[in-house]
């Protein structure tokens, strides 16, 4: 499930999906992620985008909307919402502190 979420974490994902990459039905999966990793899958999947986010900020000239986008958000303002809660700084903060520190 994992690998699944890593190969398509910039597309629209569902628990149907999910389960489907690892043969199993939603429960089983939902139950399997949460004993293993402590999270739900779409928790997981958040955090991941938020993630290669943060590569993306630092190490591209890409427009914090076309990081949203590119990283599975809906909207660059659903991005904002959600960085700044995981990271407590808005993109554009976060970007200009981790290139300051190179």
């Amino acid at each position: 499930m994992l690998a699944f979420i890593h190969h398509h974490y910039p597309k629209k994902l569902s628990l149907d999906e999910i389960a489907g990459a690892a043969s199993v039905g939603k429960r089983e999966a939902l139950r399997c992620f949460q004993a293993c990793m402590q999270k739900t899958p779409f928790e997981y999947l958040m955090e991941y985008r938020i993630e290669m986010s943060k590569k993306l900020l630092k190490d591209s000239e890409e427009t914090v909307m076309e990081i949203a986008m590119a990283t599975g958000f809906s909207s660059a303002a659903y991005y904002g919402k959600v960085f700044r809660e995981a990271c407590k700084m808005t993109p554009g903060a976060y970007r200009k502190e981790s290139r300051r520190e190179r």
